[in-house]
């Protein structure tokens, strides 16, 4: 090796000094940085886990409904879709009902035209028009008596249509009070 002054060698002893002591320094690092990044990694896989299990609910775990928090949707909701179509009969779709019993075979006929507006109070006496049609069956002496109710519309000066109501006592069934207990008491 060859020799220097002793100025230069003190200088070359400084610079080796320093130079151990930033690789001593490095390699203490290095073993934190290992440390560091194995801590990294774990906080990592922990924060992943909390996450999953926060968003539990009853729809994805075993967890009962009551422990949802407020607002929270229901596994049922979310598989509900919203339909295009409201619910009901569509236009254009043609109705199902009970079809009337043919005139000659009704036993009465009931014409119910509304006295007052429905709106204003006022009295009307004007055309009649568009009844609604509603028949009772009864059983009367052994014999099912067919009595027809017709509740007809009325236009009022205000511009209010007024349609006439059924009489008390006078059920929005099919069947009058004998004839269901008749029919009730065969069924059972």
């Amino acid at each position: 090796m060859a020799r220097f002054d002793k100025e230069t060698q003190a200088a070359f002893d400084e610079l080796k000094k320093q130079l151990d002591q930033a690789i001593g320094r490095i390699e203490r690092l290095e073993e934190q940085n290992k440390l560091l990044v194995e801590q990294n990694r774990i906080l990592v896989a922990e924060n992943k886990e909390l996450r999953r299990r926060l968003g539990m609910n009853s729809s994805n775990s075993s967890k009962p409904p009551s422990s949802d928090p407020p607002g929270a949707v229901s596994a049922k909701e979310k598989k509900k879709k919203k339909k295009k179509r409201k619910r009901g009969g569509q236009k254009g779709h043609r109705g199902h009902q009970r079809s009337l019993i043919p005139p000659e075979r009704v036993d009465s006929i009931v014409d119910i035209k509304p006295d007052t507006c429905k709106t204003c109070g006022d009295v009307l006496d004007g055309e009649h028009f568009d009844p609604l049609i509603h028949q009772v069956l009864e059983l009367v002496d052994g014999k099912i008596e067919v009595t027809e109710y017709r509740l007809y519309r009325m236009k009022c000066r205000c511009g209010a249509e007024s349609r006439g109501e059924l009489p008390g006592g006078v059920m929005p069934f099919l069947l009058g009070p004998r004839m269901t207990a008749v029919v009730a008491l065969l069924t059972c």
